[in-house]
């Protein structure tokens, strides 16, 4: 993946128990149903379960494929966030081009969604 553009896109939420694994580059979420995504379209997933299982395996996929990881508590509010040791975090880049939009830009384009729904 070195030098290589990476476009995920989705953001997983495991609200119901599950077994986390990975096969052929492939997160492999085991619930009633069995579950495929490939790691390279996961940007985020959010674990609001009490009773997921996680392998090591899948933490260090998910730092290889820079896929942020966050925990929920009880009241199903985010409480905690695994990342990547070297992870360039995509999320912040996306964050500071967001702040960095003038007000008008900002409120046009408000408008403009609100419009459309």
């Amino acid at each position: 993946m070195k030098g290589e553009v990476v476009m995920s896109w989705r953001h997983v939420m495991i609200a119901n128990n599950a077994r986390l694994s990975i096969k052929n580059s492939q997160l492999i979420i085991k619930q009633d149903e069995v579950f495929s995504i490939p790691l390279s379209d996961i940007a985020s997933i959010m674990i609001e379960a009490p009773a997921v299982t996680i392998t090591a395996n899948v933490l260090s996929a998910c730092a290889e494929h820079k896929v942020s990881l966050f925990t929920c508590d009880s009241k199903k509010l985010p409480n905690g966030i695994w990342t990547g040791y070297h992870q360039h975090s995509r999320q912040l880049m996306v964050l500071e081009t967001q702040f960095a939009l003038s007000k008008p830009f900002k409120k046009g384009y408000g408008n403009k969604l609100s419009g459309e729904k």
